[in-house]
């Protein structure tokens, strides 16, 4: 095994350096030759997320969260996907054992700026399901080419904790009353309800006696 290193000098500018390894016989003949690239960033990529409809989520719609925004970076990208990822906690703890994810593109809209919009589904969560009082822990992961990673609010060192909004269907019987008076041998009776939905979602019920 060849080995070799190479030392960026102090005052390289920013960009992509071409370095060609080659190897030569003991005569002296070409042989064979190694191409690399090595990138040269002095500035992390910074993330500008669109959080409006990312501080509070409702549950009826975790399956569908749009995340977008951009990426402003100084030199051309690679690598042209971002990763949305996502803990679930419960009571304080967390319940997977590595973060949820899922990649998004992201489009080049002008010098240093790159754009990107998608649906994620937050309840892709494997064999955990959400629950009334969980939390979600949201970031975004990018490396550039010189593998510097993304900053800003919602990336990996300051990571989005929305508050979520419970909407389930919750039926309670509030009222059982008998309304027939000193009903006799074989009369119907007329007995009344009354049902309330102590939830945020609307829903049908059948009452059966």
């Amino acid at each position: 095994q060849l080995s070799c290193a190479y030392e960026i000098p102090e005052q390289a500018i920013d960009g992509a350096y071409e370095i060609i390894l080659w190897m030569l016989s003991d005569n002296a003949t070409y042989n064979r030759t190694k191409v690399g690239i090595i990138n040269i960033d002095s500035t992390s990529p910074v993330l500008q997320l669109e959080l409006t409809d990312l501080l509070r989520l409702n549950s009826n719609q975790l399956d569908r969260i749009v995340f977008q925004g951009e990426i402003k970076e100084s030199t051309p990208v690679l690598v042209d996907k971002l990763q949305v990822n996502w803990n679930l906690l419960r009571n304080g703890s967390l319940l997977n054992n590595q973060p949820y994810t899922h990649n998004v593109s992201i489009d080049q809209t002008s010098s240093g700026v790159y754009y990107f919009s998608e649906l994620v589904n937050l309840t892709n969560t494997g064999q955990n399901y959400i629950q009334e009082g969980d939390e979600l822990e949201i970031w975004l992961s990018f490396t550039d080419n010189a593998g510097q990673s993304m900053i800003g609010f919602a990336s990996t060192y300051e990571p989005l904790l929305p508050r979520i909004t419970w909407y389930d269907f919750v039926p309670k019987i509030s009222l059982i009353e008998l309304r027939t008076e000193n009903p006799t041998k074989g009369e119907s009776l007329i007995v009344a309800t009354r049902i309330v939905n102590t939830g945020l979602e609307s829903g049908n019920v059948t009452v059966s006696l």
